[in-house]
Order: structure tokens, then C-alpha cells, then sequence
């Protein structure tokens, strides 16, 4: 007899409810390992655009001649998307590309990335273009960077 008050106890602090089946258990864990693999995506593009930028800026200073002080205007031209960074936010929620509302937008600005990269290191040889172009890479790197945080945090 006591020991079927011991088994009702027990069953009492697990409800039935609170077990998660294997079916939603996988659907978890999948979550959380895409949810790793967005986060160290993430953190590797952040890592390439700082080692990309020490370049970007002896470039300017030591190829173009840039003073300081023009310098830190140009930066402060290029760093205007991530101003506006929450509205990016807002387009990948409200419109859909593709069917997806995240992984499709940040394939997009992946690719987008890595040509204007490689239309900067190939083709730009004076200021203006090469401030277009830093430019449009600092819209994509900031709307990545929103999708990415928004990956993160889904899970």
C-alpha cells in the first residue's frame, strides 16, 4: 500500500502535459542547431566586415591620401543604415521574398555582400564609387545583421 502512494506522488510532480513527444523534441532541437548555425554565421560575417574595414581604411589613407577628419565624415556616411536598423527589421517581417520571411532575405544580402566585396576590391580605384559601394555594403551588412538577431531570437 505504500508503495501506490509513493507511484501517484511521482506522477503528480510530472504532468502527462509537460512531456514533450519525439516528434517535438527534433522540431527543438533542430531549432536550436539552426539557431547556432545562424548565430556563428552571423558572428563570422561581423568578424570578416572589422578585418575588412582596417583594410577599407588604410586604403583611404594611404592610397587616396584621406585626412583624418574627412575620414570620419565619409564613416559617418556609410555607418547611416545601421540608423534606420529597426525598419529593416519591419520589411523582412511585412513582406515576405520568396515564401520566407528570413532565410530568403538573408541569402539575398549574402550574395549581394560578396559581390559588392569584390566589385570593391576589383573594379573601384577612386573615392566616390568606393564610397557608394562601402555604402551598399553597410545597408546589406545591417539587414543581415537583423535577420540574424531575428533567427536568434525566434528560438
Amino acid at each position: 500500500m505504500y508503495e501506490n502512494d509513493n507511484n501517484n506522488k511521482e506522477e503528480e510532480l510530472i504532468p502527462k502535459e509537460k512531456i514533450l513527444s519525439q516528434e517535438e523534441l527534433n522540431f527543438l532541437l533542430n531549432k536550436i542547431y539552426y539557431n547556432k548555425i545562424s548565430y556563428y554565421l552571423l558572428s563570422f560575417g561581423q568578424g570578416i566586415s572589422d578585418i575588412s574595414a582596417l583594410a577599407v581604411s588604410y586604403y583611404l589613407k594611404d592610397i587616396l591620401n584621406i585626412n583624418p577628419s574627412t575620414m570620419s565624415q565619409l564613416y559617418a556616411l556609410i555607418a547611416l543604415p545601421w540608423t534606420i536598423k529597426p525598419f529593416f527589421g519591419l520589411i523582412t517581417d511585412l513582406y515576405p521574398f520568396f515564401g520566407y520571411r528570413r532565410k530568403s532575405y538573408i541569402l539575398l544580402c549574402g550574395i549581394l555582400n560578396l559581390l559588392n566585396w569584390m566589385i570593391l576590391s576589383f573594379y573601384i580605384q577612386n573615392l566616390f564609387p568606393m564610397i557608394c559601394i562601402l555604402f551598399l555594403i553597410s545597408c546589406f551588412s545591417c539587414f543581415f545583421s537583423v535577420i540574424g538577431e531575428a533567427i536568434v531570437v525566434e528560438v
